[in-house]
């Protein structure tokens, strides 16, 4: 447990290497701080920080840089929070009220006002519905033996599959198969296509069967495909002037599922969740915290907003951004159900 002293210089350390992503040396927290007490006192309470692993510094001398142990005790304990202010709310709130009809078109505006308020990478989903189900299922032919299925869910999503044909069939008679499939099957879960039809050909149970399948695989899936905007805002922080730190985030970006199973590993869920450097597990991310929270309607959708960005980030703004955004959100997506 940390001493109030303690506490206050670890926090100067922390303020300090947030703004000039320096070491931040005794003379400047006794400086800047109004800590009472002499530098020498100061560098006696590093010593104590380092050696319990808050910060680090390359010699005795130099100034101190926060840890990922110090980072997690600044965001628990120290970090002050600043709202957004009345304006920044009000453009947001005018910006996403005008799509609450397009979820997809929801997420991706958010995606781009987010950067603005962190400075950060915008990382949203998609609202995803918690049950699946059928809307309407259609064949379109693309080869003679080969047929594209398009399952359209409720709530605008689609999911396209290729199924191959043990003989050729006509375009009339897929048209047929997915008028009948349609009829027989709207509005149902992925659970209620396990009942047994005796009205339908090897063919349309072979269908029925992928149908189910694709439905209960995209529903094992936590979230939506997941939105990122921001790169510039990102580059413009003084840490990707560094290449080795660069290539960790164009690695990242490339693996474009990588960032939802990171999302899906790491949110827990419920509130704001912070995840700093070496809490995230993956070697790529050490020089990273993401911060996220959940948003939607218990029962119905849920989706994920957070913001990527170097450990540096401004914690005591980028939280509050945050979980505006995720209240916002979710009132916008109710809406929709109530």
């Amino acid at each position: 447990m940390l001493t109030k002293r303690k506490e206050a210089v670890l926090k100067a350390i922390v303020n300090g290497y947030i703004d000039t992503v320096s070491p931040v040396g005794s003379q400047i927290i006794a400086g800047n701080q109004g800590l009472s007490v002499s530098p020498a006192t100061i560098r006696m309470e590093m010593a104590a920080l380092e050696e319990d692993g808050y910060i680090t510094r390359p010699h005795t001398s130099a100034g101190g840089i926060p840890t990922d142990k110090g980072y997690r005790h600044y965001v628990e304990r120290l970090a002050e929070r600043r709202d957004l202010a009345p304006r920044e709310k009000e453009n947001i709130q005018r910006q996403l009220r005008r799509t609450y009809l397009d979820q997809e078109e929801l997420a991706r505006l958010a995606a781009t006002a987010l950067p603005k308020l962190t400075g950060s990478l915008a990382l949203i989903t998609a609202p995803k519905a918690t049950q699946l189900r059928l809307k309407r299922l259609d064949l379109v032919p693309v080869q003679e033996l080969l047929v594209m299925l398009l399952l359209i869910l409720q709530g605008t999503k689609i999911i396209r599959h290729l199924v191959p044909l043990p003989e050729p069939v006509s375009q009339q008679e897929l048209i047929r198969m997915g008028n009948k499939l349609s009829d027989v099957f709207e509005g149902v879960t992925s659970a209620e296509l396990d009942v047994t039809y005796t009205e339908l050909t090897p063919l349309e149970e072979e269908i029925v069967d992928l149908a189910r399948d694709l439905m209960k695989a995209e529903e094992r899936l936590s979230y939506e495909e997941l939105f990122f905007d921001g790169l510039s805002e990102l580059f413009d922080q003084p840490e990707f002037s560094e290449a080795e730190i660069l290539r960790a985030v164009l690695e990242i970006l490339e693996r474009r599922g990588y960032l939802r199973s990171i999302v899906e590993e790491v949110y827990t869920g419920p509130g704001v969740q912070v995840s700093i450097g070496g809490e995230l597990q993956e070697a790529s991310m050490r020089h990273f915290s993401l911060v996220i929270a959940e948003y939607g309607v218990a029962g119905h959708v849920t989706g994920v907003v957070g913001v990527l960005g170097p450990k540096r980030m401004d914690y005591g703004r980028n939280i509050p951004a945050v979980q505006f955004l995720s209240n916002l959100m979710s009132q916008v997506v109710g809406e929709v159900y109530q």
